[in-house]
């Protein structure tokens, strides 16, 4: 009797094969010493779009086997291990400007080292024009370089059987080891030392690891290169907009949060591209006199000093009275402007009581409403002022 005996032969782990779309974020690790520091690590977050829109929150990714098996089980607590993120939907500064999901052309994220979520320095990158940045386009052109790396060996986004990126085990196709020699690869154009993608960015797009909070942040920011009214959010080109924080654990796993909702007050400054000491309320760009929040409320032109117009208006109605009548756009009514009085300048003001106010919705103009506040006058001289805040 014949027996057959049959030996089963371990399967080869199968892995996924590398995926990128353009678009997609790269996160990207690389250490400056010791275990890890000649290769870098990358994994794909997912589109930028998901993160700008906030529909892709919360934990992202796992990256703790992986780290691990690059730069050793104590890498959070290495201060020379750097990460980063960036990604570019497609770097072109002619042709069409098309819109896909909210983003035109050379829309760019970056990242940049944040102490506690939301608090790192916006990007700021000049721009020729209202509707392209040539800088803005350069650092697309090289984010986009640098992605082709991502997928192949050869740095090209062609992908054949013999240039393809190998995935790591535990990524499921979203991460994979570079090593410091590959062509076009993230710690090419992202040094830790000097200026990254094309050079402009001085400092580069990295956070440091090794501190010794719960976590590390990364603020997340995009940037147009060409503006286009389609867009979703439409801003300055060459204006960083903040999206919101990655964060990743000792343990690995990285977590999304949105940034806080802007206010009304800072999306009408970002219309205007206003930033630094010019952004604040109290500021006043164009020396006209009136400070930003007024010119906010009046719905006026914080670059241009032509708003005398707008300004309220005091008139006498009776031998006692007085009227204040100012203008307050819809969006600026929560920071509460209103009418206060003074006889001499020398005591203290006094709010204008709320049946003395009368308000015509939209009566300067849609978004616009009309107030007029009457307000005693029992001596010759009456000051009245504009007060905007909470």
């Amino acid at each position: 009797m014949l027996a057959a005996i049959g030996f089963a032969m371990p399967a080869a782990p199968a892995f996924a094969q590398m995926t990128y779309t353009a678009g997609d974020l790269i996160l990207g690790f690389q250490a400056t010493a010791g275990d890890g520091s000649s290769s870098t690590y990358v994994y794909n977050l997912g589109a930028g779009t998901g993160f700008r829109s906030h529909t892709t929150t919360g934990q992202i990714a796992n990256l703790k086997a992986d780290l691990d098996a690059i730069f050793g089980e104590g890498w959070y607590g290495r201060d020379n291990i750097y990460w980063g993120i960036a990604g570019v939907r497609d770097p072109a500064g002619s042709g069409a400007n098309t819109v896909v999901n909210g983003d035109p052309r050379a829309a760019i994220y970056l990242s940049k080292a944040a102490s506690t979520p939301g608090t790192s320095t916006a990007w700021d990158l000049p721009a020729s024009s209202a509707t392209l940045s040539p800088t803005t386009i350069s650092v697309a052109s090289s984010i986009a370089t640098m992605q082709g790396g991502f997928l192949t060996i050869t740095g090209e986004t062609t992908v054949t059987p013999l240039n393809r990126r190998t995935p790591t085990a535990n990524s499921n196709g979203r991460g994979t080891e570079q090593l410091t020699s590959d062509i076009n690869s993230w710690d090419e154009f992202n040094p830790v030392a000097g200026a990254a993608f094309g050079g402009y960015l001085t400092g580069g797009v990295q956070g440091q690891l090794g501190s010794a909070s719960a976590k590390t942040h990364l603020d997340l920011y995009r940037l147009l290169g060409r503006s286009s009214a389609s867009a979703t959010p439409n801003t300055p080109a060459g204006d960083g907009l903040l999206v919101g924080t990655f964060s990743i654990t000792a343990q690995g796993i990285v977590t999304f949060a949105a940034a806080a909702a802007a206010s009304a007050y800072d999306t009408w400054a970002d219309s205007f591209s206003l930033a630094g000491a010019d952004r604040a309320g109290t500021a006043d760009p164009e020396k006209d006199g009136i400070a930003n929040y007024v010119e906010f409320v009046i719905g006026g032109n914080p670059k241009t000093g032509s708003d005398s117009d707008k300004m309220p208006t005091l008139s006498p109605i009776s031998g006692e009275a007085v009227q204040f009548v100012f203008r307050r756009a819809d969006a600026a009514a929560y920071l509460n402007p209103r009418a206060e009085y003074d006889a001499d300048l020398l005591g203290t003001w006094t709010p204008a009581i709320p049946s003395a106010v009368t308000v015509i919705n939209d009566g300067f103009g849609v978004g616009i409403d009309r107030v007029t506040v009457t307000v005693p006058a029992p001596d010759p001289i009456q000051f009245v002022r504009l007060r905007v805040g909470q």
